[in-house]
C-alpha cells in the first residue's frame, strides 16, 4: 500500500570511491530531516552503505537506503531501496482516522449518510494518498537520477 521501490545501479568505480563521492555530496546527519544545504543529500554514508534523503524541497518525501558491493568484473553494484518515510505513513493514518471519525460523527448526528457525504469522504482519503504518492515519486526519481549521475 505504501511506496517502496528497489533499484540496482552499476558503476566502474571502487566501493570506497563510490562511497567517498556519496559522502562528499551528503550533509552528515543522524536523522533525516530537511534543512538548507548546498549538498544534494542529507543523511549518513558509511564505507559500503548509505541512508539519505534529497535536500530538494520535496526530498523529505523519499528515504533512500543503499548497499554498495563489488562485482566479479571489478565494478561496483549499488542496490538501492526507496520508501516513503514513517512520518508520512503516520500522517496518512492519522488523516484517515480523523476523516473517518468525522464521517462517523456526521452519520450519527444526521442519520443516514447522503451520497455526497460518502463521495467527499472517499475523495478526501484518495486525494491525500495521491498527493503523497506524487511527492514520493518526484522525490524518488530526482534522487535516483542524481545518484546515477554521481556514480557513473
Amino acid at each position: 500500500m505504501f511506496n517502496k521501490n528497489n533499484y540496482v545501479l552499476n558503476s566502474s568505480r571502487t566501493i570506497s570511491g563510490t562511497s567517498q563521492i556519496l559522502d562528499a555530496n551528503t550533509l552528515d546527519r543522524e536523522t533525516l530531516k530537511r534543512e538548507k544545504t548546498e549538498k544534494p543529500f542529507i543523511g549518513k554514508v558509511g564505507s559500503d552503505s548509505f541512508y539519505i534523503i534529497s535536500s530538494s524541497p520535496i526530498g523529505i518525501c523519499c528515504a533512500v537506503s543503499g548497499l554498495i558491493t563489488s562485482t566479479e568484473d571489478a565494478s561496483t553494484q549499488i542496490r538501492i531501496e526507496t520508501k516513503l518515510p514513517k512520518a508520512f505513513i503516520i500522517l496518512f493514518v492519522v488523516w484517515s482516522v480523523f476523516t473517518s471519525g468525522a464521517f462517523i460523527y456526521a452519520i450519527i448526528s444526521q442519520g443516514r449518510p447522503a451520497v455526497s457525504m460518502i463521495i467527499s469522504f472517499v475523495i478526501m482519503i484518495i486525494l491525500f494518498r495521491l498527493l503523497l504518492s506524487t511527492l514520493y515519486s518526484r522525490s524518488r526519481d530526482s534522487a535516483i537520477k542524481y545518484i546515477q549521475q554521481l556514480v557513473s
